[in-house]
């Protein structure tokens, strides 16, 4: 979390308050620590567009499998991952639509 917070110029608390809103995913170890996949940042804040993919996500699956839905290819955004779709910068709704069915997929 003191990474994170270094990253994006905020304090260890925001970070732990964005973790339990869900606006930074945060995957917990095995271990216990929690962890923040570095690709979700861009220019020090969180890439654009993927907090309302969390949102959409949130409380469907664990973290680790929205990381990995984010992280897969998806046929809809024609074999690129979400992430990549993002990190273009491309915010538009297909990749809530893919979120979307995932988290009804799961529900």
């Amino acid at each position: 979390a003191a990474a994170v917070a270094a990253v994006l110029g905020v304090s260890v608390s925001a970070i732990r308050s964005r973790r339990a809103r869900g606006s930074v995913l945060a995957l917990r170890t095995r271990s216990g620590s929690w962890v923040f996949p570095a690709w979700q940042f861009d220019d020090g804040r969180v890439l654009p567009g993927l907090v309302p993919v969390l949102r959409v996500l949130d409380g469907s699956v664990s973290a680790w499998t929205v990381a990995s839905l984010l992280r897969s290819p998806e046929v809809e955004l024609g074999g690129r991952t979400p992430l990549q779709v993002l990190q273009a910068g491309r915010h538009d709704d297909l990749v809530l639509l893919v979120a979307s069915h995932a988290a009804a997929g799961w529900a």
